[in-house]
């Protein structure tokens, strides 16, 4: 392997990460970032090339392309829920704002009843007992009781 030229190629820490990927050594490629760094990061460098020649340092986990994406799907699936339950909570504070307490009769603010209510609302009806009778399931009966 080319690592005896590493510390005479480079000059810090980050260049011989990429160096170390360009020679495709991904198996491997090291944790550099979890090393202190010292003062002098040429002896930094050979020291690491050292290390790395007498097989004393352990390669990084690289996932391969599959777990890499459904890492991806997984972090983008929780930030849309974040995102709705985000405009949930503004819905709910701007019902409150303009005095409507729905949240205090409706458990969920996103379910049916919820949404026929605020759509007739949208629609400019006013009538207690009209919105009421747009309640489903189990909020139906509550209310007719």
């Amino acid at each position: 392997m080319l690592l005896w030229k590493v510390p005479a190629l480079i000059g810090n820490l980050f260049t011989i990460y990429l160096s170390l990927r360009a020679l495709k050594s991904y198996s491997s490629m090291l944790s550099i970032l979890k090393m202190s760094l010292v003062e002098n990061r040429c002896k930094d460098a050979e020291w690491i090339a050292s290390l790395l020649q007498h097989g004393l340092l352990q390669g990084s986990f690289v996932p391969d392309r599959e777990q890499r994406e459904l890492r991806e799907l997984v972090r983008y699936r929780k930030s849309l829920i974040e995102e709705k339950s985000r405009e949930l909570n503004r819905i709910q504070k701007v019902l409150e704002g303009a005095n409507i307490k729905l949240s205090s009769v409706v458990s969920d603010i996103n379910g049916a009843s919820s949404r026929s209510i605020l759509e007739a609302i949208i629609n400019g009806e006013e009538n207690p007992e009209t919105l009421a009778e747009l309640s489903q399931g189990k909020l139906k009966i509550k209310w007719m009781n």
